[in-house]
């Protein structure tokens, strides 16, 4: 396998400044995610110019090469397009194992690829009250802009997945009013205990469906076998973790629901896993986006309604994804793959819109349960 290095180009959200006091300080802007780098005063000059010239939109191809450079010092955040390879591509091909997987709603695509679950009567319930909208993300323009001589590159494609659901995320992302309102019950002890534990309760239940939802993509690794495993035994334990958790907030895990949403979040992501490892992997990098905080934001909202030893615990959980870099995991289960068709694209795409979807109800979905047990 010739491989090349990955080629980068900024979302179009991304904006590169310089530091009016400090020439080689960079601020780095973006919706989601805002800091500054320090980059050797020799290459200031060169960092100013190019972020000069995206900023006005007078890049040419002479400056690809400046871009590049610049973007692939910041390759660890997400800020940019991976730009699809002429050459250098694995050796494992892949496609669709349904060819008549049912993709023309969102609705459709989770009642066709969870109809034999065992918890499909909780996954009807969320489907009817809240998968009611069409697909959204520009399939077309993402295989547009992933072209390869052969195909379509799938890093390039996850690269523009990760931009869809990151913008969604800015608009659908309802935690930071969940955690307002459990954070407005700090003054009732009892209640603030019961909502938290019901907060911390879907993360125990996705962290302690991962291991069997994980190893659903083993069959389907060819090469990325290893890295797979790798990931899937990182991931093992973490429900203990969260469990004592829960338990320090006077709740076993059973006795607490897992709603209907989360319920359905772990059943879509297990159907990626034994269909699409494309889709798997941009569900992946939903899952393990870091907050790129030094403090977990429900570790700070249990530590504010002092349930310090719950807190710890969430925080635990954080700083063990943080130390195994698990940001960019999902990138390397792609590396062995040859260019893909355009039916296994489009599929991967909609597993990771249909994942996005139901995670955005994750929040939501826990506030109006709350909301409604303590408001009425």
């Amino acid at each position: 396998m010739n491989s090349v290095p990955r080629r980068f180009w900024p979302y179009d959200e991304v904006t590169i400044s310089r530091d009016a006091d400090l020439p080689a300080r960079f601020h780095v802007t973006s919706p989601w995610l805002k800091f500054h780098i320090d980059v050797e005063k020799s290459h200031a000059d060169r960092a100013h110019q190019i972020s000069q010239k995206l900023s006005d939109g007078n890049v040419t191809a002479d400056d690809l090469d400046d871009i590049n450079w610049l973007m692939s010092s910041l390759s660890d955040f997400p800020l940019a397009y991976i730009l699809p390879r002429p050459f250098g591509f694995g050796t494992d091909e892949h496609s669709v194992l349904e060819s008549n997987l049912n993709l023309n709603t969102p609705r459709d695509l989770l009642l066709d690829v969870t109809k034999d679950s065992q918890d499909i009567n909780q996954i009807k319930k969320f489907a009817a009250d809240s998968v009611n909208t069409p697909w959204t993300w520009d399939t077309e323009a993402a295989l547009e802009f992933s072209k390869s001589p052969n195909g379509f590159d799938a890093e390039s494609i996850f690269s523009v997945a990760r931009r869809f659901h990151l913008l969604n995320d800015l608009e659908a992302n309802k935690t930071l009013d969940l955690n307002e309102y459990v954070s407005s019950l700090k003054n009732d002890p009892v209640k603030f205990r019961e909502a938290s534990a019901l907060v911390v309760r879907q993360n125990h239940y996705v962290t302690e469906k991962c291991d069997v939802t994980l190893k659903a993509a083993l069959p389907l690794a060819q090469n990325a076998h290893h890295e797979v495993l790798e990931f899937i035994q990182a991931e093992s334990g973490h429900d203990k973790i969260l469990a004592k958790a829960l338990r320090s907030l006077g709740a076993e895990p059973n006795d607490v629901p897992a709603i209907d949403c989360a319920v359905t979040l772990m059943e879509v992501f297990k159907s990626a896993a034994q269909k699409n490892l494309l889709g798997f992997a941009m569900i992946v990098d939903i899952f393990e986006r870091t907050s790129y905080r030094k403090e977990d934001p429900l570790t700070s909202l249990l530590n504010e309604g002092g349930e310090f030893t719950a807190g710890k615990q969430v925080d635990v959980h954080r700083e063990i994804n943080d130390a195994g870099e698990h940001e960019n995991v999902a990138l390397g289960f792609l590396e062995h793959m040859a260019s893909v068709d355009e039916k296994y694209a489009v599929e991967a795409l909609r597993f990771a819109e249909l994942a996005t979807i139901t995670i955005h109800h994750l929040s939501s979905d826990t506030l109006k349960i709350l909301k409604s047990k303590f408001q009425s």
